[in-house]
Parts: structure tokens; C-alpha cells; sequence
């Protein structure tokens, strides 16, 4: 009885801390700002200038610009019901 009790209370920590940890990761989501196109010029990862052939692109889960090649990956965020695009640092961070 006295293991079931531990196991459940260990269980209830993990949650606790599970809980906590979203709870952060909403706050961070809620609280990022859309990088505004005419204040970025270059890839905000590889630092490419941007032009009419180099198109910017907004990573759906931390607001900033990068070019095609930086944010070419789709992930499944917190606020997208679908996979959407994301820079490569933001792919890496959902993964995990």
C-alpha cells in the first residue's frame, strides 16, 4: 500500500512539474513579438540579405524573419492545430 502511495505521489510531482513547464511555454507564446518586415533586412540565422529573389519568412513559433533555406521545416506548435512553418532552432526545441 505504502509503494502505491510513493508511486502515486511521484506521479503527481511529475505532473505538478510537467504542468508548470506548459504553463511557461504558453506564457513565452503569448508574450512573443511578430518581427515587423521593414525592420529586418538579413536572415536573423545565416544572415543573408534579403531582395526580391530572397523572400522573408516568419517562423510561426518565435515571431522572427528568416530566409527559405532557415525555416524550412513544418512542426506542430502550441497554437497551431496543423504543422506550420518553423526556423530550424524552433524545429529543434518542439522536438524535444
Amino acid at each position: 500500500m505504502k509503494k502505491k502511495l510513493d508511486n502515486t505521489t511521484a506521479a503527481m510531482q511529475e505532473l505538478g512539474r510537467e504542468n508548470q513547464s506548459l504553463q511557461i511555454k504558453h506564457t513565452q507564446a503569448l508574450n512573443r513579438k511578430w518581427a515587423e518586415d521593414n525592420e529586418v533586412q538579413n536572415c536573423m540565422a545565416c544572415g543573408k540579405g534579403f531582395s526580391v529573389t530572397v523572400r522573408r519568412h516568419h517562423c510561426r513559433q518565435c515571431g522572427n524573419i528568416f530566409c527559405a533555406e532557415c525555416s524550412a521545416k513544418n512542426a506542430l506548435t502550441p497554437s497551431s492545430k496543423k504543422p506550420v512553418r518553423v526556423c530550424d532552432t524552433c524545429f529543434n526545441d518542439l522536438q524535444g
